[in-house]
């Protein structure tokens, strides 16, 4: 449990906050990411997947398309994607894949 706390301090530290930033977390059923608007750093946006239908890999690509839309709709053609100290694999990065595929850089 040290280790985990002690890489999210770690990366928290390493945010470049001149960007909106994609956080997200993740539990055994659902995950969720919320948007960071870069000068207040308060969440702009949440979206999470308990109310989806499919596998968790399926639902991790809707949250992520719909993260996408709505960076899109805010004219953010660039964000920072922050995994909170998960290691990125499996659901992690497919939301972030299909973020990437809906034309956000991160």
């Amino acid at each position: 449990m040290a280790t985990k706390n002690i890489r999210k301090r770690r990366s928290l530290v390493k945010i470049n906050f001149s960007l909106p930033v994609v956080l997200v977390n993740r539990s055994n059923k659902h995950i969720s990411a919320q948007v960071l608007e870069p000068v207040t750093k308060k969440t702009i946006y949440s979206v999470n997947s308990y109310s989806m239908e499919g596998t968790k890999t399926e639902k991790s690509v809707k949250v992520g398309e719909i993260v996408a839309k709505f960076l899109k709709d805010k004219n953010f053609d660039k964000a920072v994607f922050y995994r909170n100290g998960l290691i990125y694999e499996g659901r992690v990065s497919a939301l972030a894949n299909s973020i990437r595929e809906n034309n956000i850089q991160i």
